[in-house]
């Protein structure tokens, strides 16, 4: 079965960072070899309105045109419901996760995608120790690209 993962928008938006530093160069990597994955049918990545919502928030003109490119690679963009704002708000409450960052997991969650990926270490540790999200792994880049190809 093809696995679906969800990326926030600080993991898609990667590769679009300084990459002076190992850290974010190898991410950036890690996520294009995710998207590559994509290309070959290997792996299905979801996008939300909430994803497109954010990146409609960025300033560069440019990063906003490569990232609005990138999307196109993802067949369905999820829509929020009302039990998406349920549940974000239930994850603001319990987590301490802002808004925007528990809508994406909330829509990730009600729609059952296997991985979610962010490059934010403080939330991707308030989500790791999260007793709400159980069924679906939160992962960093360089944690899925291990984990989709094992």
């Amino acid at each position: 079965m093809i696995k679906r993962v969800y990326f926030d928008t600080c993991a898609i938006q990667r590769p679009l960072d300084d990459l002076s530093q190992l850290r974010i160069y190898l991410e950036s990597e890690a996520i294009l070899a995710i998207l590559r994955l994509v290309e070959d049918s290997q792996v299905t990545w979801i996008s939300s309105d909430i994803l497109m919502l954010e990146i409609s928030y960025i300033t560069s003109i440019e990063k906003k045109m490569i990232l609005q490119d990138v999307l196109k690679l993802a067949p369905s963009q999820l829509k929020r419901k009302k039990s998406t704002k349920l549940l974000t708000e239930q994850l603001m409450m319990a987590e301490s996760i802002t808004a925007l960052d528990a809508a994406h997991v909330a829509i990730a969650l009600e729609n059952e995608i296997d991985y979610f990926c962010t490059s934010d270490d403080k939330l991707l540790k308030k989500i790791k120790n999260s007793a709400i999200i159980k069924t679906m792994q939160c992962l960093s880049p360089l944690e899925l690209i291990e984990e989709l190809t094992q």
